[in-house]
């Protein structure tokens, strides 16, 4: 097991049903798993639900959204910081729930034997690792600002600035594709699902990418987990409109569903 905490922040809105059915899984191959609901102005608040689903994994803790944030305030750094602050583990871990590996075990495997580096993930740009997959030295992480806040006018996304800290203080950064994980081969990244979710629905709004929405939602609707009644609702509902968009697209055989059917059927 590695010695790590897991922050995921989780919009009070949304479901990651695939994310669900993995955490059973993959839970013991980490300490703890930290979950920050964010608040959103949505009749479908379904954090309750979630609480419920998850209450029989062990290591899990959840943690509310602080309201109103000041205008100067970053909702990430705000829930990054707080989880921080409340965890203790060697590593500390932000990671997605539209992320997906081949082979979990052999991602925690590889972490634990590259204990040498201070900084590890996936980058955007030269050594500026993605959020979707960011793990820190607690230890590293204090030396740096501690800044979670995205800035985007100078190119740094959330965790960022927390990258660039680590460079200047000559910290060992490992970026994963040197550790042998290739992207669209060992480990999938959807992002915007959440986007698409919550405004799917909505009149005139343009799916950036129907495909691999539609296939993502295709697979989530086949875990064997419960579901919210609102949350299904919107789902099918979703689902309806994309067969309508793609009425031929294949759902089973794409470059996306190779990876999420793995995580229904086995």
């Amino acid at each position: 097991m590695l010695d790590v905490d897991i922050a995921v922040v989780w919009p009070a809105t949304q479901d990651y049903p695939l994310f669900r059915h993995n955490l059973t899984k993959i839970k013991k191959y980490f300490k703890t798993l930290n979950i920050y609901f964010t608040e959103n102005y949505s009749a479908r608040k379904i954090d309750d639900f979630i609480k419920y689903a998850l209450k029989e994994i062990s290591g899990v803790t959840f943690f509310q959204a602080r309201k109103p944030l000041l205008a100067t305030e970053d909702w990430a750094d705000v829930a990054f910081r707080e989880i921080f602050n409340h965890t203790s583990s060697k590593w500390f871990m932000s990671l997605h729930p539209d992320i997906f590996f081949r082979d979990w075990g052999k991602l925690f495997t590889t972490l634990e034997k590259a204990e040498e580096n201070d900084l590890i993930g996936f980058p955007y740009v030269e050594k500026i690792i993605s959020p979707y997959l960011f793990l820190m030295k607690r230890e590293s992480l204090k030396k740096t600002c501690l800044d979670f806040s995205a800035y985007p006018d100078e190119g740094y996304d959330h965790w960022g600035f927390l990258s660039r800290d680590a460079q200047k203080l000559g910290m060992k950064i490992k970026t994963l594709s040197e550790l042998g994980f290739k992207t669209g081969k060992d480990v999938l990244h959807l992002g915007g699902v959440s986007q698409d979710f919550d405004n799917g629905l909505k009149p005139g709004y343009t799916f950036p990418d129907p495909k691999k929405f539609f296939t993502y939602l295709y697979w989530s609707l086949k875990v064997p987990v419960k579901f919210d009644h609102l949350w299904l609702s919107d789902a099918h509902c979703l689902l309806t409109l994309l067969k309508d968009l793609l009425p031929d697209f294949n759902l089973e055989d794409n470059q996306w569903s190779q990876f999420l059917k793995r995580e229904v059927e086995e």
